[in-house]
């Protein structure tokens, strides 16, 4: 193995260097802390999704509102336009709930309706 020789001034250049990515990680994490509180006060900015219950409801209003009976397609595309996010297989359990609760009802033509 060979010598390998470290200078004090190499050993202070290197601190100097750390001390600046330091310095410019408490920046960008000090950026990503304020981001994150901004996303935390705009309604929109947080997907709403079962947890809440929030889809479910969302759901019901849209097929019960709507002024014709409405695809599944349709459904999804109105709950984005609601800004929740894509509930995935969720979206087919709460429409059973809401069969099952007699709160909407499947046509025929697989379209969904209010009772």
């Amino acid at each position: 193995m060979g010598a390998f020789t470290v200078t004090d001034e190499q050993i202070k250049e290197w601190e100097r260097e750390k001390r600046a990515l330091e310095a410019k990680l408490a920046d960008i994490n000090e950026k990503l802390n304020a981001l994150a509180v901004l996303r935390r006060a705009s309604p929109s900015s947080t997907p709403r999704t079962k947890g809440n219950g929030a889809v479910i409801d969302a759901m019901e209003r849209i097929i019960t509102t709507s002024p014709a009976p409405i695809t599944r397609k349709e459904l999804r595309q109105r709950l984005a336009t609601e800004h929740f996010s894509d509930p995935g297989a969720y979206f087919y359990i709460c429409i059973n709930r809401l069969k099952e609760k007699q709160r909407i009802r499947e046509l025929d033509n697989k379209r969904l309706w209010k009772l």
